[in-house]
C-alpha cells in the first residue's frame, strides 16, 4: 500500500513537471486524484509570470495532496516527504528554490523556476496564450 501512494505521487508529480498560471500572471490548475489510488485528493498548480514586453518569464510549480485515508500511517507520509525532498535535491539545477512541507494529513510540493529552465517547450519567447495554450493541451484548466 505504502509504495503503490509513493508511487502515484511520484508519478503525478513526474507527469505534472512535465507537462507541467491579476497581475500579469497566468494562473493553472489541475486535478490529479487518479494518482492517489483513491486515498485522497491531489492537484497541480502552475503560476506564470511574464516580464514586461508580456512574454512568458517565470514559472511556481505547486503540488497539493490531501491524504484522506486512514490507512496512511504518520511514517508513510514521512516517506512521501523523503521521496519529494529527493526530486527538489535532483532538480536543484532546475528550480531556484524548492520546498515540501507536511502537515498532518497533506503535503505541499512548491518550487520556482525560469520558464526556460521548467519547460524547455516555452523556451523561445512565448506570449500568454501560446502558454495557456501548452498548459492547456496538457489537461490543465487557465484563469
Amino acid at each position: 500500500m505504502k509504495n503503490k501512494l509513493l508511487m502515484g505521487i511520484t508519478i503525478g508529480f513526474g507527469l505534472f513537471i512535465l507537462t507541467g498560471c491579476g497581475d500579469n500572471k497566468l494562473n493553472c490548475e489541475r486535478p490529479m486524484d487518479e494518482y492517489m489510488s483513491g486515498r485522497g485528493t491531489m492537484k497541480g498548480i502552475i503560476n506564470v509570470g511574464f516580464d514586461k514586453d508580456n512574454y512568458a518569464e517565470d514559472v511556481e510549480v505547486i503540488m497539493e495532496a490531501n491524504i484522506t485515508s486512514d490507512e496512511v500511517t504518520d511514517e508513510q507520509m514521512e516517506s512521501i516527504k523523503v521521496m519529494l525532498d529527493s526530486v527538489c535535491d535532483q532538480n536543484d539545477t532546475k528550480y531556484q528554490n524548492c520546498d515540501v512541507s507536511v502537515n498532518k494529513r497533506n503535503v505541499v510540493m512548491r518550487a520556482t523556476a525560469s520558464i526556460k529552465e521548467a519547460y524547455k517547450e516555452l523556451s523561445d519567447r512565448k506570449t500568454k496564450e501560446e502558454v495557456k495554450e501548452y498548459f492547456e493541451k496538457n489537461g490543465f484548466t487557465c484563469k
